[in-house]
């Protein structure tokens, strides 16, 4: 097709696309048409904001993906996961909305292995850069489970109490090196085979060890038909004080309603020499003082 001066209308068009717009005509056209123009006029940091928003976004949306199949592939094949893989879902819970790839390579570099990583203490764990208190926490729980994990399968295997005797490695265990006071409340199934050994940190026996909220919460989770307590006196000998006999008289009753069995209560010495309330026989003059149908029996004869 011809235009009206002969020439081609590609030729036409060509001339008018490549024609300068006068200065005039460009006040008319952002007059006319303020829309066109008004971002690249007045927008333009905003617009540099918004992309940099965009970026972040993008990223998180990205971390967020990998984050989803690194558990997708964890929950399908645990196994099938490196030791760097395995760290990496770890921090996922303690580091929000960031590759946590590079601090477990990192933590791994250091450590040599992941086994070392679960046997290092808090400040060790903390000379790593990135590896603060919150990083420090998660790694020494998972620790701490693994060693109660372990514990309780290598006793119930081989623990069964017969008496004091057997059970003392547990209780030696228990208080090496321990330089405050310190309860522990060991519990057995119905065949007296070990389940669980549950610490109750105190400086004062007496005030703290036998909590009755905490020895019942203790209870009602292991749930077993038997128990020995063990207590130190980290400074002192072996022997039961008044305050001793008073808590032993207690924690034969909660454990008592319970239904649980109180085997014996044991009390460490400095150098770890022992005293057992059933040895001795006062635990069972406890236990008669504890007992229900006597009890009732002595508030009638009183009464009379």
């Amino acid at each position: 097709m011809k235009s009206a001066d002969g020439g081609t209308l590609a030729d036409y068009l060509s001339d008018f696309l490549s024609e300068e717009i006068p200065d005039e005509d460009k006040k008319s056209v952002c007059a006319n048409d303020k829309t066109s123009l008004k971002p690249t006029e007045t927008a333009g940091k905003p617009l540099l904001k918004n992309a940099g928003a965009a970026k972040t976004a993008s990223e998180e949306n990205l971390h967020a993906n990998h984050r989803s199949r690194m558990i997708g592939r964890f929950l399908k094949s645990p196994d099938s996961l490196n030791d760097h893989e395995i760290l990496e879902i770890l921090l996922y819970f303690t580091v929000k909305r960031k590759d946590t790839n590079p601090l477990a390579h990192k933590i791994l570099s250091y450590f040599k292995d992941i086994s070392a990583v679960f046997e290092a203490d808090a400040d060790t764990l903390k000379k790593i850069d990135g590896v603060g208190d919150r990083i420090a926490a998660e790694l020494l729980t998972i620790s701490q489970v693994i060693k109660r994990v372990e514990n309780i399968k290598k006793n119930s295997d081989k623990t069964e109490f017969r008496s004091l005797r057997n059970i003392k490695p547990l209780i030696d265990e228990t208080f090496s090196g321990a330089t405050t006071e310190r309860v522990a409340l060991f519990t057995f199934d119905e065949r007296k085979k070990f389940k669980n050994k549950i610490i109750f940190e105190s400086d004062d026996f007496s005030k703290v060890a036998f909590d009755s909220a905490k020895v019942a919460d203790a209870v009602a989770i292991t749930k077993p038909k038997f128990a020995l307590v063990a207590h130190n006196h980290p400074s002192g000998i072996a022997e039961p004080s008044n305050a001793d006999d008073l808590a032993t008289t207690k924690l034969e009753m909660i454990l008592s309603l319970h239904g649980v069995t109180l085997l014996d209560h044991v009390i460490v010495g400095k150098y770890g020499e022992t005293f057992s309330y059933f040895a001795a026989g006062r635990l069972q003059n406890i236990k008669n003082s504890c007992n229900i149908d006597r009890m009732i029996e002595r508030s009638i004869k009183a009464e009379d």
